[in-house]
C-alpha cells in the first residue's frame, strides 16, 4: 500500500494493521515488503500563463475554468497523481457560493437549505454552529477572560446530588445552578459573558420554537434535568 499524501495516520494504520494480521498468521511482514523504485527524473520547464491555480480540487478547478472562460491562460498545479482533491472524497453535499443557480432560485430554509446544516460535523454541532452565528448576528464581541469565569449545570443524575453538592462546596469557580442566582454570585465580566450566553440561546429557542410550535422558556426560567 503507497502512503497517501494527507492521510498519514490513516495509511500507517492500515499497514501497521497488515503487518500485525501476518504476524498472528505466523509469517514475516518484512517478506512483503516492496521497495518503491522512483528512478523518474522530472524535467524542469518554464511556462507563461496569466493565472496560476495551485491544487486541481474543487476550488481550484473551478478557479482555473472560470479564468479560461475569461480568456486568460491557466496553469494547474497539482501533487498528486490525479486531479480531485478533498472534493473526490466528499460523501455528502458540496458548498458553492454564489452560483447561478443560486441566482435563478430561491434557495431559503423551505428549500432544506441551512448553512448550519451544511457546516455541521461530527464534532461541530448544527447546536454549536447556529448559537454562533447568533453571537455573530447579535454583534456580541466581548472578549472572554484568560480562564473560564464559571461553571453552569444544566442536568444531572438523580443518585449524584450529594457529589454535585460537594463539587459546589469545593470549586474554585463559581457552580450555577440556577440561571436567576449568576447576578449575585459572578463579577462584573463573567456575569456580562452570562447575559450575552443567554441571550443568544433565547434567540436561537425562540426560532426553534417558532419552527416547531414548541412553547417558548426563557433561559433564564429553565429548570435544571434531572435524570
Amino acid at each position: 500500500m503507497d502512503g497517501v499524501s494527507g492521510a498519514t495516520i490513516t495509511s500507517t494504520a492500515i499497514k501497521e494493521a497488515a503487518a500485525a494480521a501476518l504476524t498472528a498468521a505466523g509469517l514475516n511482514p518484512d517478506d512483503y515488503k516492496t521497495a518503491v523504485e522512483n528512478d523518474a527524473s522530472a524535467e524542469d520547464s518554464t511556462v507563461d500563463a496569466d493565472v496560476v491555480v495551485v491544487g486541481a480540487g474543487g476550488a481550484g478547478m473551478t478557479a482555473a475554468i472560470t479564468a479560461a472562460a475569461e480568456g486568460k491562460s491557466v496553469v494547474i498545479l497539482e501533487s498528486q497523481s490525479m486531479v480531485g482533491g478533498n472534493s473526490v472524497r466528499a460523501t455528502g453535499g458540496m458548498n458553492a457560493g454564489k452560483t447561478v443557480y443560486q441566482d435563478e432560485n430561491e434557495f431559503g430554509e423551505s428549500a432544506g437549505v441551512e448553512i448550519a446544516d451544511l457546516l455541521k460535523t461530527r464534532d461541530i454541532t448544527r447546536s454549536a454552529i447556529c448559537r454562533s452565528l447568533v453571537r455573530i448576528f447579535l454583534d456580541q464581541k466581548t472578549k472572554a477572560p484568560g480562564h473560564i469565569p464559571y461553571a453552569r449545570v444544566l442536568g444531572f443524575q438523580k443518585n449524584s446530588a450529594p457529589l454535585l453538592s460537594q463539587i459546589k462546596k469545593n470549586s474554585s469557580i463559581p457552580l450555577i445552578t440556577k440561571a436567576a442566582d449568576a447576578s449575585a454570585i459572578l463579577d462584573e465580566t463573567a456575569f456580562r459573558l452570562f447575559n450575552e450566553t443567554c441571550a443568544a440561546s433565547n434567540l436561537y429557542e425562540m426560532l426553534l420554537c417558532h419552527k416547531t410550535g414548541q412553547p417558548f422558556i426563557h433561559e433564564m426560567k429553565k429548570p435544571l434535568r434531572i435524570i
